[in-house]
């Protein structure tokens, strides 16, 4: 007996296996036979069927499928005993590309369709003298998303001033002027006539304040009394008997 492969209408085929025997007197053979059934896979990216034993279990590994428009299906696997024909339909998940762009760059995840997608922002402080301050932003993902977060930056600029030097971040475009009244030492000394420094912030840069006249804190004790205050650097003081009182000498 050569054996037969029958596929049934139902989705079941039947393999009967040869058999072979001498014939020496009338017989009733029963050949071996295995049954099969129809297995199909169905999910968002199509159909595939294949056959399995009866009674076999059958195992569809999952699939993770990228798209190429910024889409991925993520297919879960699934198991089950074969016991007739059957069409599986595997859990699968949606997910889609959300890209965020901003000065530094463009970084992109993959994102579960219908979540909300937060970026929490961005303090980044470049080596140039550069800052760059992202907000955060959010989206609900029902799609391929690119988030452009607002931003804000700033310069570096340092002020250099007859009592020291200092650094803060200006917002660019702004701008930035630095100059106190006066600037008091702890040895009597003080200087007045400020230049206050001032920048329009296009770039890192440094400020300097300049002043016009270095002062001392002078007391004159005399016959006549005391007098103090502040002198100009370089100038002379007496005092005058008739007034009782200190006077300028030119």
């Amino acid at each position: 007996y050569r054996g037969a492969d029958v596929v049934l209408n139902n989705g079941t085929r039947v393999v009967v296996y040869p058999i072979s025997i001498a014939v020496e007197k009338p017989l009733s053979l029963s050949a071996n036979y295995t049954v099969y059934y129809n297995v199909t896979v169905a999910t968002p990216l199509g159909a595939n069927w294949t056959w399995a034993p009866a009674g076999s279990r059958f195992e569809y590994g999952g699939a993770v499928v990228d798209l190429g428009n910024r889409t991925r299906v993520v297919v879960k696997p699934i198991s089950t005993v074969v016991d007739k024909p059957m069409v599986l339909r595997p859990n699968y998940t949606v997910y889609y590309s959300v890209t965020v762009e901003t000065p530094l760059g463009m970084n992109y995840t993959w994102v579960e369709r219908g979540s909300i997608f937060k970026y929490k922002g961005a303090d980044v402080v470049l080596d140039n003298g550069t800052r760059v301050v992202i907000q955060p932003a959010e989206a609900v993902v029902d799609k391929p998303t690119v988030l452009r977060p607002n931003y804000t930056v700033y310069y570096n600029v340092t002020v250099v001033a007859p009592n020291g030097t200092f650094s803060l971040w200006v917002e660019r475009g702004s701008s930035f002027s630095y100059g106190p009244p006066a600037v008091y030492f702890n040895n009597g000394t003080r200087l007045i006539g400020v230049k206050p420094c001032s920048v329009v912030a296009a770039g890192p840069a440094t400020c300097r304040v300049e002043y016009s006249t270095r002062q001392y804190y002078v007391r004159v004790k005399t016959l006549y009394g005391t007098w103090e205050g502040w002198a100009n650097e370089g100038t002379a003081y007496g005092a005058n008997a008739t007034m009782g009182d200190v006077v300028y000498i030119a």
